[in-house]
């Protein structure tokens, strides 16, 4: 009986720690946490106070120590006392001193896109701008611009980005036979024709299909 409980015991822990729990235990288990967060507590001065909270925060890579600090980044205290933390940058803080992208796991929603777009772009994972939500785009453009490796595109799940980057890896290393891994007719027949002017190579427009995309390659190459 005793041993069941143990493993349940150690099951329920697993559990907590993956979803994200680690801050709530650190805040409330950890004794030098919490003698840092009374050292904050007794510091009369509000930017003080928060300034000590951003600090531990960071220190501790707890996002609820975060959450002492006022959400608004700008504006000034009764006093004229100017205070440049915020709960925002407290939370991009702990991401940029973070060794690892497995931290993005345990992030407020509210930056769990930057999380992962910031490790997206140091580890250079371009899998990682597939967790994101709103800021895909953003996430991809860093890959895609500064990419001349075709094989890199393979990775990107989302078709649009993926099509985008074919044709910007075509652009730039003059290839014209990676339009041809597009999958979008638009950005197909627009990769071909920009090959064709590129190169100066008129028999590049017969690969377009719209007429009208064809039509303009034409009548720029026979000018």
């Amino acid at each position: 009986m005793g041993r069941s409980m143990g493993k349940v015991l150690i099951a329920v822990i697993f559990l907590v720690l993956l979803s994200g729990c680690i801050d709530i235990i650190s805040l409330y288990l950890d004794p030098q946490l919490q003698m840092m967060l009374v050292n904050c507590e007794e510091l009369e001065i509000q930017c003080e106070k928060e300034r000590c909270y951003h600090e531990v925060a960071v220190a501790k890579e707890n996002f609820l120590v975060c959450d002492k600090i006022r959400d608004v980044c700008s504006g000034s205290y009764p006093g004229g006392d100017v205070c440049l933390q915020c709960r925002r940058r407290c939370y991009l803080a702990i991401i940029e001193e973070a060794e690892g992208s497995s931290i993005c796991l345990r992030v407020p929603e509210s930056v769990k896109d930057e999380c992962y777009v910031h490790f997206a772009h140091r580890e250079r994972d371009i899998s990682l701008c597939d967790k994101t939500t709103y800021d895909t785009h953003l996430c991809y453009s860093y890959f895609i611009g500064n990419k001349s490796n075709a094989s890199l595109c393979d990775m990107i799940e989302d078709a649009d980005y993926r099509d985008r980057c074919y044709k910007e890896v075509a652009r730039k290393l003059n290839d014209v036979s990676l339009c041809n891994m597009i999958e979008d007719i638009d950005y197909k027949d627009e990769c071909h024709k920009e090959a064709a002017i590129k190169l100066w190579n008129i028999s590049i427009c017969d690969e377009i299909q719209r007429p009208w995309i064809k039509d303009e390659c034409y009548e720029r190459l026979n000018q």
